[in-house]
């Protein structure tokens, strides 16, 4: 046998092993193709190469957030404006009307003469330890370029104060007053008796409806007979021009004409000696 002969079958390995590697992996491939198929849904989507970009557009509901845009992409944020929710453009200087408190957290800024007013429950209420007629609380602003408007709130007469040092109690709205309190119309309820009373009168127990100048107690411009029971009243003070008119639950119950204030000046409460609750108070323009 030559030495050709012998190397042969030693020369032919390695064609014989690329042979099986070949169709062991063509076997391998198939098996992986057929239970891919069985799989289904179940198997995992390919993954994209590097250089492959996937957008999907997703279906949002009204309610929910908004999604992340790609980069590059540009979102508009305008609103569409809701029905009724602008408010009237305020004066200079002004509120914009109608205004209406929020207490439900704290004073919602309004200014203090005195520490007898408190705020609890969403109300505002008066501790009963005030000693005169003037203006204690005000709103936040001054009517600076109105001057007709209306004033109304809830009012609960909650009880007198002690008759102790004095007889005379009175609670009720402020307008057209001075920054200090000690000026304006005050537009409410007045029980005294004697010489500390209502109207400047020696007389008995008295009880009535009151508008007179602030600080002035001793003289009302018009006054009626009126005593509010402990449950809750409505009390609407308006100005206009020279004419100031008192309505309580929907009826005109005072009204007179005066020219001491004339101004917008500010809006505000008084309480002497006397408890009282205040809720929704709110002001409007008179046109």
């Amino acid at each position: 046998m030559s030495q050709l002969e012998r190397k042969g079958p030693f020369n032919s390995r390695p064609v014989v092993f690329w042979t099986t590697v070949v169709a062991v992996g063509a076997f391998t491939v198939g098996l992986f193709q057929l239970f891919g198929a069985m799989a289904g849904d179940d198997a995992p989507p390919p993954v994209p190469g590097p250089t492959t970009t996937v957008f999907r557009t997703i279906a949002v509901p009204a309610s929910s957030a908004p999604t992340t845009e790609p980069p590059g992409s540009t979102v508009s944020t305008t609103e569409s404006p809701t029905p009724g929710a602008e408010a009237t453009p305020p004066a200079a200087g002004g509120p914009a009307l109608p205004y209406t408190a929020d207490w439900s957290h704290d004073l919602d800024g309004w200014v203090t003469i005195g520490d007898s007013w408190h705020q609890t429950s969403g109300m505002l209420v008066n501790d009963g330890t005030s000693g005169d007629d003037q203006m204690s609380i005000s709103a936040p602003f001054r009517m600076d370029q109105l001057t007709d408007y209306a004033v109304e709130a809830d009012i609960q007469l909650v009880t007198y104060g002690s008759r102790l040092f004095t007889s005379y109690r009175s609670f009720g709205l402020v307008v057209r007053a001075s920054e200090t309190g000690d000026g304006g119309y005050n537009l409410g309820h007045c029980s005294a008796s004697g010489l500390l009373s209502c109207t400047g009168e020696a007389e008995q127990e008295s009880y009535f409806a009151v508008i007179k100048l602030t600080g002035d107690r001793n003289r009302a411009l018009s006054r009626r007979d009126f005593r509010p029971s402990t449950q809750w009243h409505h009390y609407r003070a308006e100005v206009r021009g020279n004419a100031i008119t008192l309505v309580v639950d929907g009826a005109m119950v005072l009204r007179t004409t005066d020219n001491t204030y004339l101004e917008g000046g500010y809006v505000g409460l008084w309480s002497n000696n006397t408890q009282i609750n205040i809720r929704d108070i709110r002001i409007t323009a008179l046109s």
